[in-house]
């Protein structure tokens, strides 16, 4: 009877995380996009993942970002792609003899790039083709709905998401979101 009462509360635990991700996917943002500060969406994104960024801290390089640079966006989403994009990263080096993060951010006039690279193993063709999909995924483990929230989440904004291998080994994965300049 136990071990029938953990399986059940074990897989109810799997459903109930599963049904709140399609939810997630299915609702959309009931916050306002408008101006918001790329060094506070940062910030606030390594806060929450703050265990994995200790863990991690002589292997994940960050570019400083002046606090004026801003993009038109809804901060929680943006936040929860970004989570999710790093999130990936660590899961990716885990298993990476080198185990290296870097995020850097870009901008000009017009435009601010998220760029999160991962020394893990990067994709195949056919993996890259479908990262996005809905339900496709590359992990043992996963769900195959982050990419897809995070792909709409972002183009929600104005913006676009882009994933490529690096040549010399791991994956890129590019937030481009339209700049806020007054």
């Amino acid at each position: 009877i136990k071990q029938n009462a953990a399986e059940i509360l074990r897989l109810n635990k799997m459903m109930a995380k599963i049904i709140g991700q399609y939810k997630l996917f299915a609702r959309k943002s009931v916050g306002k996009v408008g101006p918001v500060s790329v060094a506070e969406v940062v910030s606030a994104s390594l806060g929450i993942l703050d265990s994995k960024v200790s863990h991690y801290k002589d292997r994940l390089s960050v570019t400083s970002v002046p606090t004026d640079i801003q993009v038109i966006a809804d901060a929680v989403p943006l936040e929860q792609v970004v989570i999710n994009l790093l999130n990936n990263a660590f899961q990716a080096i885990e298993d990476s003899p080198q185990q290296l993060i870097r995020f850097d951010i870009h901008y000009n006039d017009n435009h601010v790039s998220l760029i999160i690279e991962d020394s893990g193993p990067g994709f195949s063709d056919e993996e890259l083709n479908r990262l996005f999909e809905l339900f496709y995924t590359t992990k043992r483990k996963g769900l195959g709905l982050g990419l897809t929230i995070s792909k709409r989440i972002v183009e929600s904004f104005g913006g676009q998401i882009e994933a490529s291998n690096i040549n010399s080994g791991g994956a890129r994965f590019s937030v481009i979101l339209p700049r806020f300049t007054d």
